[in-house]
């Protein structure tokens, strides 16, 4: 797998693909949102999910996972010169190289409630 750095791909042999997170720009709501704020949200980023998923389908791109509840982002396998046409669909804030297929670990803000590494 090729990864991205920096915003360009590592010289990756013909015809191999790149997996990536898209990042979208809809808020997932927040613990704190009240019940019916978190379910105009929740539809805002499903629908946004719907949208971003046909046209990276209409680029090639292979769904791999998605995430919605923490974070809003779409996990593809796509070519890398189709990466900057992934960056200018609507909603996209950025495109980043996928370590695994899982976001960023999200760690309590309360040092006590976490555990030990």
């Amino acid at each position: 797998m090729a990864l991205l750095g920096a915003g360009a791909v590592a010289a990756a042999p013909a015809g191999a693909m790149v997996e990536v997170w898209v990042d979208l720009s809809e808020q997932v709501p927040a613990a704190s949102d009240d019940p019916a704020n978190a379910g105009v949200r929740r539809q805002r980023v499903d629908l946004q999910q719907q949208e971003v998923a046909h046209e990276l389908q209409r680029l090639g791109a292979v769904e791999l996972a998605r995430v919605r509840h923490t974070h809003n982002a779409i996990a593809v396998r796509i070519a890398p010169d189709r990466l900057d046409a992934v960056r200018g669909i609507k909603g996209v804030l950025r495109v980043r190289p996928t370590q695994t297929l899982h976001p960023p670990e999200l760690l309590p803000s309360d040092p006590s409630k976490r555990e030990p590494r």
